[in-house]
C-alpha cells in the first residue's frame, strides 16, 4: 500500500466514512478509490487527490507527504494553549532523551 492510499484510508477509517460515499463526494468512481488505497494506482489525478482532500477536509500535502497544515483557525486555537504546549515541550526535551537511552 502507498502512503498517499494508506493516509486516505486511515483518514476515511478515522471519518467513518465508507468508500462509496468518500468516492462519490470527491467525483471518482468507488473503484479507482479502492484501487489507489491499496496503491495500484501510481500517480493520480490532480483532481482525483484535490477531491479526495476536499471531501476529508485536510490539505493535498498532508495527503501526499503527511505533513500537517494549520489554518488560521488551527493556529489561533493552538496559541491559546501556549503555556501548555511550552511545558509539554520542556518535558518531552527531558523525558525523551531518557527514553532514547533506555534503548540503546
Amino acid at each position: 500500500m502507498s502512503q498517499l492510499g494508506s493516509r486516505i484510508r486511515t483518514l476515511r477509517f478515522a471519518k467513518d466514512i465508507k468508500s462509496k460515499d468518500l468516492a462519490e463526494k470527491a467525483g471518482i468512481s468507488e473503484q479507482a478509490l479502492n484501487a489507489l488505497e491499496r496503491g495500484r494506482v501510481e500517480n493520480p489525478g490532480f483532481l482525483t487527490v484535490a477531491g479526495i482532500a476536499e471531501t476529508l477536509d485536510v490539505s493535498m500535502e498532508y495527503l501526499y507527504k503527511g505533513t500537517p497544515s494549520f489554518t488560521r483557525a488551527d493556529l489561533a486555537a493552538l496559541g491559546r494553549h501556549r503555556p501548555l504546549l511550552e511545558g509539554l515541550h520542556e518535558i518531552l526535551g527531558i523525558v525523551l532523551p531518557k527514553l532514547e537511552g533506555e534503548e540503546g
